[in-house]
């Protein structure tokens, strides 16, 4: 299970107002976010970076959104199948043959944007790549990179975008 918080682009240096609230207390201040001065990148090369950060971001939110009705779909099927367990009959085969389809479906899907889990003790990588990888690259580009954005990852984008809508298309039809 994760244990490190999730991350997010890094903010553009400028001023910010951070507000803390707990309960019904609240309280803010702002905060000057600088570069780190050992870096020498100029602003633009930030703000692209950031702009296609994000829209990598928004992206990875649709796809997870999707994956969320995915899961939940497979929630509530493995309730009807614990409600059919004991159920006799010819309608009640065919819907839990149906139900059964409709899981591995749901499954391949699943498999198709995470990469299929794999049991093994271990560092164990499956050998086909999954629609989330291809997010992945243009993201580790972004981030060892002191350069605007250029071509490699702009082709990385089109490639991970490319992926990502047919599958949607696919999760919209289900």
């Amino acid at each position: 299970k994760r244990t490190s918080e999730p991350s997010g682009a890094s903010v553009l240096p400028g001023t910010y107002k951070v507000v803390i609230s707990f309960m019904d207390k609240k309280d803010s201040t702002t905060v000057k976010v600088l570069d780190d001065p050992r870096v020498k990148r100029n602003a633009t090369t930030l703000k692209s970076q950031y702009d296609v950060y994000k829209q990598l971001e928004k992206e990875i939110a649709v796809a997870t959104d999707a994956m969320d009705a995915l899961k939940k779909s497979n929630k509530l099927m493995a309730d009807l199948m614990k409600d059919l367990k004991d159920r006799k009959g010819d309608e009640y085969d065919s819907l839990k043959k149906t139900t059964k389809a409709t899981q591995k479906l749901v499954k391949e899907l699943i498999d198709e944007l995470v990469g299929e889990q794999i049991k093994k003790q271990g560092i164990v990588r499956s050998p086909k790549a999954n629609i989330m990888s291809f997010y992945y690259e243009p993201m580790s580009y972004l981030g060892g990179s002191l350069k605007p954005v250029g071509a490699t990852e702009k082709r990385l984008m089109e490639q991970a975008t490319a992926k990502l809508k047919p599958w949607l298309e696919k999760v919209n039809a289900f």
